[in-house]
């Protein structure tokens, strides 16, 4: 009896052991931030004068504005950031933009509606070197302030 107990110890405590070295000799712990409008062109009001395809790049008259910069990538906000945000930012290859900053006033709305095609309850957009929309965030929710930095340290190390 005793030798069948401690078999099944064993046998209990090497199934994990196992599956644990299984995992870190053939498994990939790696996370994607996948990047909007890819597979199909976004679905827009009519007030819209661009034609929309798939896959979705910002435009590049948007993109000179940016000052693109090699393996960057950009915050654009249409409000001030707050003081966690401002801090976790800066980073080289982020460029954190306000929009009033470097869009005029009659650009604003269709920057946002038509270009940029940020939802009504987000006011921050992350766009790739390459002109794809990687996210859109809520800077007044700390949960999404708290996922923008998450996908920043994936978007980093994959740039």
């Amino acid at each position: 009896m005793q030798g069948k107990k401690a078999l099944f110890l064993f046998l209990a405590l090497l199934l994990p052991i196992g599956i644990f070295i299984f995992l870190k000799l053939f498994g990939k712990n790696e996370f994607d931030v996948p990047a909007f409008y890819q597979d199909k062109g976004p679905v827009v009001n009519a007030s819209c004068p661009y034609v929309y395809q798939a896959p979705y790049r910002v435009a590049d008259s948007v993109m000179t504005k940016l000052e693109r910069q090699k393996n960057a990538l950009y915050l654009i906000h249409f409000a001030a950031l707050g003081p966690r945000l401002k801090q976790e930012v800066d980073d080289p290859q982020i460029s954190s933009i306000l929009a009033t900053d470097f869009f005029r006033q009659d650009e604003l709305n269709v920057l946002r509606n038509c270009i940029l095609l940020v939802p009504a309850a987000q006011d921050m957009v992350v766009v790739d070197n390459d002109g794809k929309i990687r996210g859109y965030y809520n800077s007044a929710d700390r949960e999404e302030v708290d996922r923008l930095l998450l996908e920043f340290e994936i978007l980093l190390k994959k740039y």
